[in-house]
C-alpha cells in the first residue's frame, strides 16, 4: 500500500526482540565497549547507546507521523465516500419518487384512453342507430311524398270529372254559346279548382228545365230532368270523395314534413356524434403523445437510477478497501507506537498510545 510497508514490516519484526538489543547487538558486534586498554575500568560509557537510541526513536517518530498522515487521509476519503454514498441515496429516493409519480400520471393517462374508448364504442353504436332511423326516415319520406302525388293526382281527376258535371248542368240549364263556354275556361283552371274546392259538399237542387227554342216534348223533359238528378248524385259522392282525399292529402303533407323534421334532427344528431367521436379521438391522440414523452422521461429517470446505484456500488466497493486500508495502517502505528514505548531511556516521552488513537 505505502512504498515503505515492507521496511517497516522488517524493522518492526526485528524491534519485536527489543529494543534494547537492537540497539546493543550492532554495538556489540561493531564496536565492543570494552576497548584495549580500558578493560581494567570500572564503568561502562552508555553516550554511544544513547546516540543510537535517539536516531531510532527519531526514525520511528517519522513513520509514525507517516502512518498517521495516511490515516488521515484514508479517514477523509472514507468520509468523501460515505457521503457520496449517502447523496446518491437521497438522489435515488428523489428519482424513484418522481418515477412513481411519473407511473401515477402514465396510469391516469391509461384509464383516460380506455374511458375514451368506451365513450367513443358507445357513440359509434348511437351514430349507427340514428343513421339507420334517419335512413328508416327518409325512406319513409319518399313514399309519402309519393303517396301524396298520388292523392294529389287522383283529387284533381275527381274534381276535373265534378267540372264537367257542373259544366254540362250549366250548359243544360242555361245553354251559352261556344265563344261564351271557352271563355270561361276549361275545367284543368286553376282558380276554378279553387273555386270548387271551396264550395259545400252537396250543392242546390237543380233548377226547372229549360225549354230549348223547339218546343220539347213532355217526355224528353221528364227525362232530362232525371239524368240530371242522376249526374247530381254522381256529382255530391265524387264531391265528397275529393274532399276526403283532399284531407287524407294534407294528413300527409303535415306528416311528410314532420318525417323531414324528424330525419334533419337525426342528421344534425349523427353530425354532433361524428364530431364528439372525433374529439375524443384527437383527445386520445394527444394523450398518446404525452404518454410517449412520459415513458421517455421514465426511461431516462430509471437510466439514472440505475447509475446512481452503480456509483453506490462503486463508492462501496471503495469505502471497503479504504476501510481495509485504514485497518492495516492503523495496525503498523500501534506496533511503531509500541516500539517507542519500548525505548527505555526515554519512557518520559512515550506518546499516550490510548490518546493517540482518540485523537485520530
Amino acid at each position: 500500500m505505502f512504498t515503505f510497508a515492507k521496511f517497516v514490516s522488517s524493522a518492526l519484526g526485528f524491534l519485536t526482540v527489543s529494543s534494547t538489543g537492537a540497539v546493543v547487538a550492532p554495538v556489540t558486534l561493531t564496536d565492543s565497549i570494552y576497548r584495549v586498554g580500558q578493560k581494567t575500568k570500572n564503568h561502562l560509557d552508555l553516550q554511544s547507546f544513547n546516540a543510537e537510541e535517539k536516531e531510532l526513536k527519531d526514525k520511528l517518530e517519522t513513520l509514525k507521523k507517516q502512518f498517521q498522515v495516511a490515516l488521515r487521509f484514508t479517514s477523509v476519503f472514507q468520509k468523501v465516500r460515505l457521503e457520496r454514498i449517502n447523496k446518491n441515496f437521497e438522489e435515488v429516493k428523489k428519482e424513484e419518487g418522481n418515477l412513481k409519480g411519473q407511473y401515477e400520471e402514465l396510469k391516469k393517462k391509461i384509464d383516460k384512453i380506455s374511458e375514451l374508448l368506451t365513450k367513443q364504442s358507445l357513440e359509434s353504436q348511437k351514430k349507427l342507430h340514428a343513421q339507420s332511423a334517419s335512413s328508416l326516415l327518409g325512406a319513409f319520406e319518399k313514399y309519402l311524398d309519393s303517396y301524396s302525388r298520388h292523392l294529389q293526382k287522383q283529387g284533381k281527376t275527381i274534381l276535373e270529372v265534378v267540372c264537367v258535371i257542373d259544366k254540362t248542368k250549366s250548359s243544360a240549364q242555361s245553354p251559352k254559346s261556344q265563344q261564351q263556354t271557352e271563355a270561361e275556361g276549361n275545367c284543368i283552371n286553376k282558380d276554378w279548382i279553387k273555386t270548387l274546392s271551396q264550395q259545400a259538399t252537396a250543392s242546390a237542387a237543380p233548377s226547372a228545365p229549360v225549354r230549348s227554342k223547339r218546343n220539347a216534348k213532355p217526355e224528353e223533359a221528364s227525362a232530362s230532368a232525371e239524368a240530371l238528378k242522376s249526374l247530381e248524385g254522381v256529382r255530391g259522392k265524387l264531391f265528397g270523395l275529393a274532399q276526403d282525399i283532399s284531407s287524407k292529402w294534407q294528413k300527409s303533407l303535415a306528416e311528410k314534413s314532420h318525417v323531414a323534421h324528424e330525419k334533419l334532427f337525426l342528421n344534425t344528431y349523427v353530425t354532433f356524434l361524428e364530431q364528439s367521436i372525433q374529439y375524443m379521438k384527437l383527445y386520445q391522440s394527444a394523450l398518446r403523445v404525452q404518454m410517449e414523452a412520459d415513458m421517455d422521461l421514465s426511461k431516462s429517470t430509471v437510466k439514472k437510477i440505475n447509475e446512481l446505484n452503480a456509483e453506490m456500488v462503486e463508492a462501496s466497493k471503495d469505502w471497503e478497501k479504504l476501510k481495509e486500508r485504514y485497518r492495516v495502517c492503523k495496525a503498523y502505528e500501534g506496533k511503531l507506537i509500541d516500539s517507542l514505548c519500548s525505548l527505555h531511556t526515554f519512557k518520559t516521552e512515550c506518546p499516550d498510545s490510548q490518546a493517540e488513537q482518540e485523537n485520530l
